[in-house]
């Protein structure tokens, strides 16, 4: 990654270039600002660019924290370069005794072994300067957003804008209180066989009626890195009327040539009645399905709604 000298310059530049992209009233065509019609576009398209500016900062935030996460790996190779590189230069005398007259002048002349050290040490020392600019882009980049989302929460508070978006972006990737988690679909149906596809063990999947293949959680370690899951509901074959969501890893083939699921699951609660379910995760479903953090927004969801239902 090139970093500007002036990382306070560089990070204007991009603030000016990402506020420009995400201008309120953007594409609003200029006609009699009076009609409701127009007001309404108005509104939308204002709340719009802010909700859109904060998820550029962020996602250009998970950029950099990706950055200083390779840096730091990077780092650690560079420091053993000057640890060798100043063993070397310890001993070299003792080396130099051990090589014939002529050779020994030239090395003495040349001191490769003093070079090597000088470049280790410079390489070291570029490497904290990008360290230090890393960080230093991180800390403006978390003043930026939440500046922006002084912004989103003013419209929020207005009625404007859609609060399931804003929550998928914001929330942190932790799995919510009441959603039970299986380490893979084995361990999902063998709690309850009624998961299972009709098909089972051959057809290596659960069941259900899909919701959504691009629910999306972050990484809590990385959270640069996000998974996508699928979102099922348990209505069919015989019904168990849970909601759960099963990771979308890269599926491979067993010895006996069956190609298995190797996701994490998540079972987010149940819902006996199609209409709760459309009216739990509809707008979720249709808006912020994409965004860092849906899963964890649609958890809290459907985990709210089952309670609800099962106090009553």
């Amino acid at each position: 990654m090139a970093l500007s000298d002036d990382v306070d310059h560089a990070f204007g530049d991009a603030r000016r270039r990402w506020r420009q992209r995400w201008a309120p009233f953007a594409g609003v065509p200029r006609i009699d600002p009076w009609t409701s019609g127009v007001e309404f576009a108005f509104e939308r398209s204002y709340v719009d660019s802010y909700v859109n500016y904060e998820r550029a900062v962020t996602r250009e935030l998970r950029r950099i924290q990706l950055h200083r996460w390779l840096h730091h790996g990077a780092g650690q190779a560079i420091e053993a370069a000057v640890a060798e590189a100043r063993d070397a230069d310890r001993r070299a005398p003792d080396r130099l005794r051990s090589l014939p007259l002529r050779q020994r002048r030239r090395l003495r002349r040349a001191e490769p072994w003093v070079s090597d050290l000088r470049i280790a040490y410079q390489t070291l020392l570029r490497h904290e300067d990008q360290g230090i600019a890393l960080e230093r882009l991180q800390m403006l980049l978390t003043e930026e957003i939440y500046a922006v989302r002084e912004a989103v929460d003013a419209e929020l508070s207005e009625g404007r804008g859609r609060r399931c978006v804003v929550d998928a972006i914001r929330r942190p990737p932790s799995r919510p209180a009441g959603v039970q988690e299986f380490r893979d679909v084995d361990a999902f149906v063998a709690s309850d066989r009624r998961r299972a596809m009709p098909g089972w063990p051959d057809e290596h999947d659960a069941g259900g009626s899909d919701h959504g293949s691009f629910w999306r959680l972050e990484n809590p370690l990385r959270r640069w890195d996000t998974s996508r899951w699928r979102l099922s509901w348990l209505n069919m074959h015989h019904p168990t009327y849970e909601l759960y969501a099963i990771e979308q890893t890269q599926r491979r083939r067993d010895d006996a040539g069956v190609l298995r699921t190797t996701g994490r699951v998540w079972l987010l609660g149940a819902l006996d009645d199609r209409g709760r379910v459309d009216e739990t995760i509809g707008e979720i479903q249709q808006h912020a399905q994409r965004e860092r953090n849906s899963l964890v927004v649609l958890a809290e969801a459907v985990s709210r709604t089952a309670n609800q239902r099962s106090r009553r």
